[in-house]
């Protein structure tokens, strides 16, 4: 009989063949017993006990043989019960270990600027005439600023791209657009702010200052600085001092 993919056909196969086993083994039984009445029916000397005792014999092995088969069975049952679940079990772990991995890929593959994103970007067109880049030193930090380069300047916006000191590590995305404290906060750092969160490219602080290692930079210029990739699960570093 065939066996379906989960399995069932074959175990109610099993059980029921399991079961007929043991009912013609009863049903031998049975027939030696009746063997064993006639036998102290028609009583015949020595030959008669010499029979009562081979039936005797053949009964009791048949016996053992039903009842011992059995409790294998059950005892197969429970280790083949054992070892599905500790089957189950590897699976499982072995699917989590398989998210952890991707997980872990999608941390450590480098940022990449899509077309959404640069669509998002170029929307500045026309509101900035002009940005300044700073990423901090590393591959692919700089690598992602170059691309954000590329959609600034595919937008008309002129970009001029600086380099911080190797010190600088882990501020984050920063906004710098100088200004008078004294006055209301910056349109333009609002703009950048709300472009680059929109763009998916989370600003971690605006600032109304340039960092001490990019005062080099024209202070009429929007600052726009590139940290570091950082880990989604990592905690939040407090904001340098200025």
């Amino acid at each position: 009989m065939a066996k379906d993919d989960n399995g069932d056909l074959g175990a109610e196969y099993y059980d029921r063949n399991s079961r007929l086993s043991h009912i013609f083994g009863y049903v031998l039984i049975g027939g030696l017993v009746l063997e064993l009445i006639n036998g102290l029916i028609w009583f015949r000397g020595s030959e008669t006990v010499a029979g009562i005792i081979a039936v005797l014999l053949i009964v009791g092995g048949v016996w053992g043989e039903i009842f011992f088969a059995h409790r294998a069975r059950v005892a197969g049952d429970r280790q083949l019960a054992k070892y599905e679940s500790n089957a189950a079990e590897a699976l499982r772990e072995t699917e989590r270990l398989r998210n952890e991995n991707l997980k872990l890929q999608l941390r450590l593959a480098p940022r990449t600027l899509s077309k959404a994103q640069s669509d998002v970007l170029q929307s500045l067109k026309g509101k900035v005439p002009a940005i300044n880049l700073a990423a901090e030193v590393d591959g692919e930090a700089d690598a992602f600023m170059v691309q954000i380069a590329n959609a600034l300047e595919a937008a008309g916006i002129f970009v001029g791209v600086y380099s911080r000191d190797a010190s600088v590590r882990g501020w984050g995305n920063m906004v710098c657009v100088v200004r008078d404290p004294d006055k209301d906060p910056s349109p333009v750092l609002d703009l950048l702010v709300e472009t680059f969160n929109a763009a998916g490219i989370p600003i971690k602080q605006p600032a109304s200052w340039l960092p001490s290692d990019l005062k080099s930079a024209p202070a009429d210029v929007p600052m726009v600085c590139i940290g570091i990739k950082s880990w989604p699960d990592a905690e939040v570093k407090a904001a340098p001092a200025k």
